[in-house]
């Protein structure tokens, strides 16, 4: 399931999204997700509030006020070198 949930990061999702496409629970997410930002492959772009006026995810947003979910995606790799 973790490397379906890195291929779905590869463009920006709430963790709501996420559970959806799973077929897991919100809870399941947040747990990856704070597994993998430790380890440094993805990132939260944004956290969810009612000022999202200016932000450049704003249209992936779950709806202002729902919780502190934001939006995820996966942090680009560096090719292994040679």
């Amino acid at each position: 399931m973790i490397e379906r949930l890195l291929e779905l990061l590869e463009s920006p999702r709430s963790p709501g999204d996420l559970a959806r496409e799973l077929g897991t629970t919100g809870s399941a997410i947040e747990g990856m997700l704070g597994l993998l930002e430790s380890r440094g492959y993805v990132e939260r772009l944004c956290q969810s509030s009612s000022a999202c006026g200016g932000c450049a995810v704003r249209n992936l947003c779950p709806t202002p006020g729902a919780g502190p979910q934001g939006v995820w995606r996966r942090v680009p790799r560096p090719e292994a070198s040679s």
